[in-house]
């Protein structure tokens, strides 16, 4: 079963992210609030890069951190459902535990369909309120043995099931004891020894892997290509062919969402359900190989931890993926 831990001011060692990325193989994640914005770092792979993200951060800050790592048992195994989610751009949430409420998309986890719920309400932001009628629906949907946590971007956190996981003295909350060294995966709820699994669970996951599609000669500029094509495709436009096209429909969308390129109008499409669910899909997969070969070339994420107080504008560190060159 899945890691959450609410980090409330304090510096966590490597080996508690390399343990739960460890015992939960389908990536890890990280969440928190800088300057008022929420940001959010995943990886499915390593906890290096996002080990060294949380630790810049907490060099600077005392707030609350979330971090999350998967071991999945619905959706596919992408960045894209590894947690913290957006519900929206004041809340954050991740998830300990199943939930039984039906796929409408079998892509996604049950996670995923929970927060698309949420973004719907009226007041999304009644989920961190008690005596709300909407904490009490999702508490409801939490059931006795999973876990919902949530931070907005004022810092304040909710933690519904909290007395099902524990605290250390420094008042972290931690949903299980996965973030300690196992024997074991636990597979919800089930507790498979290593050796004995990793195998067929590879296997498992395998058609759905982004190398499985990733073209071994793909060139970043066709991967990029490919995130406008189905930008294109989701928003009803024509699809472009040939390099001049291309740039002409990228300038119209990314005049219309105020964005830099189509990276970031599609990273703002997603995670504000502005597309059908079919074509977040195939854009998530689109901005999955344009991830892999950046991230090979530059050692970075087109979009990665802005320092706010550094000398570069966010603005500019976002456009230009240079966010971590002073790490």
């Amino acid at each position: 079963m899945c890691t959450a831990i609410l980090n409330k001011h304090n510096l966590l060692p490597k080996s508690i992210f390399d343990n739960i990325l460890e015992n939960n193989p389908d990536g890890i994640g990280i969440g928190f609030v800088q300057s008022g914005t929420l940001r959010v770092y995943k990886d499915l792979d390593s906890t290096d890069r996002i080990y060294k993200i949380y630790e810049k951060f907490r060099s600077k800050h005392s707030t609350p951190v979330m971090i999350h790592a998967r071991i999945g048992t619905a959706g596919s195994r992408d960045k894209a459902n590894v947690h913290p989610y957006r519900v929206n751009k004041d809340i954050l949430m991740m998830h300990n535990g199943i939930v039984n409420i039906g796929s409408l998309n079998t892509s996604k986890s049950d996670t995923w369909h929970v927060a698309r719920a949420i973004a719907k309400f009226r007041n999304p932001s009644n989920v961190l309120n008690e005596s709300s009628h909407e904490y009490n629906l999702i508490d409801t949907v939490c059931g006795s043995s999973s876990k919902f946590i949530f931070l907005d971007t004022s810092n304040r956190y909710c933690i519904m099931n909290a007395s099902a996981g524990h605290y250390d003295k420094e008042g972290n909350w931690y949903s299980n004891y996965n973030y300690q060294k196992t024997d074991y995966y636990d597979i919800g709820g089930k507790k498979v020894r290593k050796g004995t699994y990793s195998d067929s669970y590879n296997d498992k996951y395998e058609w759905d892997s982004y190398k499985s599609y990733l073209p071994k000669k793909q060139s970043l500029e066709d991967a990029y290509n490919g995130i406008i094509r189905e930008l294109c495709i989701a928003l009803g436009r024509n699809t472009p062919y040939g390099s001049k096209a291309l740039k002409q429909e990228e300038q119209v969308m990314c005049d219309e969402y105020g964005a830099e390129n189509a990276y970031e109008v599609a990273a703002y499409c997603v995670e504000y359900n502005l597309v059908p669910i079919s074509d977040s899909y195939y854009i998530e997969r689109a901005m999955t190989k344009y991830e892999d070969l950046y991230y090979k070339e530059f050692g970075v994420l087109p979009l990665d931890y802005v320092d706010t107080d550094s000398t570069t504008s966010a603005d500019d560190t976002l456009a230009h993926g240079t966010e971590e060159d002073d790490l």
